[in-house]
């Protein structure tokens, strides 16, 4: 009699909280969470030159650069990102912002394990590209926040 009462007491307890006793089986999962917007979602005014994953010279992505030079070029906002990798594969990637002639701002995350890591973020006041064996490299010059005041690109 005293062991119905507590069972009796534990059902009533557990149901004015709550407390479901449907077996595990037949519960349900949660909901997802909502996915976040994708990092290239960018507002329609900032043109999206693309990417490039490089390793050891190839991969380059050429109309990506060029694209990128010719709105910098051009005083337009555009994005590139280019990641390159160490001779032991390790990445090391370049999201560039060109917001106006004298506004580019990078944003440098290192991931290499014989090197510094770590993400760097840089406002430089200047732009160039040098094309020595056919592919554009850049070089940022007048660069604030980062730690150094150049920045070249491969």
């Amino acid at each position: 009699m005293r062991r119905s009462r507590l069972a009796l007491l534990v059902v009533s307890w557990m149901s004015s909280f709550g407390c479901r006793s449907e077996p595990i089986a037949r519960t349900h999962p949660p909901s997802a969470a909502p996915a976040p917007s994708p990092a290239s979602a960018l507002p329609p005014e900032i043109r999206d030159c693309g990417s490039e994953k490089s390793a050891h010279g190839s991969g380059v992505n050429s109309a990506a650069r060029e694209c990128f030079w010719h709105a910098y070029e051009e005083g337009r906002p555009a994005r590139l990102i280019i990641t390159l990798h160490t001779i032991e594969g390790d990445p090391m990637r370049y999201e560039l912002h060109v917001k106006s002639r004298t506004a580019i701002y990078v944003t440098y995350e290192s991931q290499d394990r014989f090197g510094t890591q770590g993400t760097s973020r840089f406002r430089c006041s200047a732009l160039e590209q040098t094309t020595p064996d056919g592919h554009i490299r850049f070089t940022l010059r007048g660069c604030q926040g980062g730690g150094s005041e150049e920045l070249t690109i491969p």
